[in-house]
């Protein structure tokens, strides 16, 4: 009764739920239509922690608790040394890190404008190195 009432405002966006919350789906999902399934827009998983390989897309947590992770991307840590700054003069770059365990690899790099026209250089490094 609270929506059906005469002196209720709706949003605007109301209007459109049903259409908006399809377009969603299909984001999400991909278009489906006679020929099939297509490929979403929107990726499945937040970052690619749960996939048997690292790539750009895993966290920093989860590539800086690997060591041969860090070596292969050894020359993109040490910019990141020199380019990142602690939140506070005493912290460390590793505790830095620790801060931004959950952000992606890639998501810190856009942010900082770190090495952003090497990003497929980066994944390929990363790609040879098992998630374990």
């Amino acid at each position: 009764s609270s929506i059906q009432a005469a002196d209720s405002v709706m949003p605007l966006r109301a209007q459109d739920w049903v259409k908006d919350s399809i377009h969603w789906l299909r984001d999400v999902l991909g278009e489906f239509d006679d020929s099939g399934l297509a490929r979403p827009v929107c990726r499945s998983h937040v970052s690619d922690d749960a996939m048997a390989w690292l790539s750009i897309d895993c966290t920093i947590g989860r590539i800086f608790g690997n060591p041969v992770a860090l070596e292969a991307i050894a020359p993109l840590v040490e910019e990141m040394r020199e380019k990142i700054e602690p939140f506070t003069p005493e912290m460390s770059f590793e505790e830095m890190m620790g801060h931004l365990s959950k952000t992606t690899l890639r998501d810190l790099l856009v942010e900082r404008h770190i090495w952003q026209d090497r990003f497929d250089e980066v994944n390929e490094l990363l790609g040879a190195v098992p998630n374990i």
